[in-house]
């Protein structure tokens, strides 16, 4: 009698697994029948805790960073410890379940924090934390894209990936018109095969100032057109006044008077690597 979580089943051999996906207590009782027929009642409950937020957005280095944890499920209020792995330098968890601090460390970080209620019960959340300037998604504009990035990320600053996201091949493409780099910037991209910068024929990609240079490597650039620039139709992809390296990178199909995929100004300078 009773009710399982939803997502978890008992088998006849008394094993109970799944993946549960609602929060909560659950109480059901269990009949036990020996060979003989003889049997036996044993009740039990679950708890499930539902953690929020199910995922956490990067963390840029040496600023301050702040998130709220929250749990649904058990009885309030809810304690919270980091119970395995690493946090980042600069970060700590508190007991009421504040992330936070200023992480000195780039990089991956995976930990678990245990959460656990009024009455003793606890169980554990895995998170995986990217310190670091990182695209988390492929928008036009907004937290995570490439646009506010290329915004965020200082000056000889290097912008990655997320590789849970860009995993698969994906496609970013500039909304609002070509991306103005105007302080030295490294793009690392996932893999030309993983990432596509496409214009789809309505703007340039890139525009380098002058005295700035731009490196871009692991991206695919395409279908860019100066066209739409009312200073200068060079240049359908790329106009660089600054320096430009481009790192085992492709660009193919731009449009411009001059310089289809790359023109290159009597200030600046173009540099192939792979």
């Amino acid at each position: 009698s009773g009710t399982l979580p939803t997502g978890l089943t008992l088998q006849s051999n008394g094993t109970l697994s799944g993946t549960p996906s609602s929060a909560g207590i659950f109480n059901f009782t269990v009949r036990t029948t020996a060979n003989g027929g003889q049997f036996a009642l044993t009740s039990y409950s679950v708890v499930v805790f539902s953690v929020s937020p199910a995922t956490l957005p990067p963390a840029y280095p040496n600023v301050l960073y702040s998130r709220q944890l929250t749990t649904i499920g058990g009885t309030a209020p809810h304690t919270y410890v980091l119970d395995s792995g690493a946090l980042p330098t600069g970060l700590s968890i508190s007991a009421n379940g504040l992330l936070s601090g200023t992480p000195t460390q780039t990089g991956s970080f995976n930990f678990g924090i245990r959460v656990t209620d009024a009455n003793g019960l606890s169980g554990v959340k895995s998170f995986s934390l990217l310190v670091g300037y990182y695209v988390t998604n492929n928008s036009s504009s907004g937290p995570g894209s490439l646009n506010q990035l290329i915004f965020d990320t200082p000056s000889g600053g290097t912008i990655q990936f997320d590789p849970a996201f860009f995993n698969v091949a994906r496609t970013i493409f500039p909304e609002f018109g070509q991306f103005v780099i105007n302080k030295n910037l490294t793009i690392n991209g996932p893999g030309s095969n993983l990432l596509t910068i496409d214009g789809f024929n309505e703007s340039r990609i890139f525009y380098i100032q002058g005295g700035f240079t731009l490196t871009v490597s692991g991206v695919r650039i395409t279908r860019g057109n100066s066209n739409a620039d009312p200073n200068t139709n060079d240049g359908g992809c790329v106009y660089a006044s600054g320096v430009f390296n481009l790192v085992n990178s492709m660009i193919v199909n731009c449009r411009g008077a001059n310089g289809g995929g790359v023109y290159v100004d009597p200030t600046g300078t173009l540099n192939l690597v792979g």
